[in-house]
């Protein structure tokens, strides 16, 4: 392998390899996980992360300022905060992405768009700006919970446009100076609390309560209309 004390790079494809490292960061305008044959040797970076054959996992936090793709094979983001701050689409997977219990940060102050995945928590805060983020056609699912905005910086995620079918396993939040605009016909389901602080329009779609326990619905929000159109609940618990 090739020993190495500090380096940065602007664009790094990471595939068949062997890096020796004590102290090896990434400032990366785009990110790159390739498939790593089962006979090619470990990739192994000290921080942030560590690539074996197949299968890359997160062993630090990462922040990716330009496109996180994933080819082919596995990323596990394991348990650490993932950043995408760049505008645009800045999550591309033809691969699989394994949101294990990590944080995933879209952070771009320009227009961007949210790609179809299942994470663990899904927040959406641009530190400045006023950026519509639109989710992708097909499935945002969270295992754990769905922050919009970060209660200061103003922020539109749109749901309606593609449609987006919203699955929350945990918590939903939008925070003040956040607008979520549900779909008027894709599902919008959460199992747990739904805490709005900002904007929230249903486009007359439903609002589906769906969880095993005590769930609360905190309408607050800067809006005139906090009802919604139509709200259906399946919670069976006696909790719920």
């Amino acid at each position: 392998g090739s020993d190495y004390s500090d380096v940065t790079f602007n664009n790094i494809a990471l595939g068949g390899k062997e890096w020796d490292s004590n102290n090896l960061n990434f400032s990366m305008d785009n990110f790159i996980v390739r498939q790593i044959a089962a006979t090619e040797p470990t990739v192994s970076v000290a921080a942030p992360v560590t690539l074996s054959p197949g299968t890359m996992t997160a062993a630090g936090s990462i922040t990716v300022s330009g496109v996180l793709t994933i080819t082919a094979g596995t990323f596990d983001a394991a348990d650490k905060t993932i950043t995408l701050s760049g505008s645009g689409t800045p999550f591309v997977k033809t691969g699989t992405f394994t949101a294990s219990t990590s944080t995933i940060k879209y952070q771009g102050t320009g227009a961007t768009n949210i790609t179809a995945a299942v994470y663990y928590i899904l927040e959406l805060s641009p530190p400045s700006g006023t950026p519509t983020y639109t989710l992708a056609s097909g499935t945002i699912e969270t295992t754990n919970n769905f922050i919009n905005g970060d209660g200061v910086n103003a922020l539109t995620a749109n749901a309606t446009t593609n449609d987006a079918i919203v699955n929350i396993d945990g918590s939903f939040t939008n925070s003040a100076s956040a607008t979520f605009v549900a779909s008027n016909s894709a599902s919008f389901s959460i199992a747990s609390n739904y805490t709005n602080s900002g904007t929230f329009t249903d486009s007359g779609g439903t609002l589906v309560l769906d969880g095993q326990g005590l769930q609360t619905i905190t309408s607050g929000g800067t809006d005139a209309d906090h009802d919604f159109t139509n709200l259906t609940v399946t919670n069976n618990s006696v909790a719920g």
